[in-house]
């Protein structure tokens, strides 16, 4: 029962190997491209959130102003923006 063994050499790639194939390399450079790609693109989006947050802010802000000076000529009534009419608030008829 003698069997018929052959050598195999076995090659250490690991001890050999001074570079990655090309296709290797180019797959490689093309994920870290678009990684970073993706990377760039979620930094401006945090850059727009945070104007428009601050946009939204200072809007909110002017608003404010333009409610309180109305509030003072006007009374504290509700006012439709679509076409400017004042109508007495819902609980203040209540209240009188």
């Amino acid at each position: 029962m003698a069997k018929n063994k052959k050598k195999q050499k076995i090659v250490d790639l690991k001890s050999e190997a001074t570079h990655i194939t090309t296709d290797e390399l180019t797959n490689i450079q093309k994920l870290v491209n678009e990684i970073n790609q993706i990377k760039m693109e979620l930094g401006n989006t945090d850059l727009r959130k945070h104007a428009l947050l601050h946009s939204a802010s200072t809007l909110q802000e002017e608003m404010n102003k333009v409610q309180k000076i109305l509030n003072e000529k006007y009374g504290d009534v509700d006012i439709d923006v679509r076409d400017g009419s004042i109508k007495e608030k819902e609980d203040v008829k209540a209240n009188s």
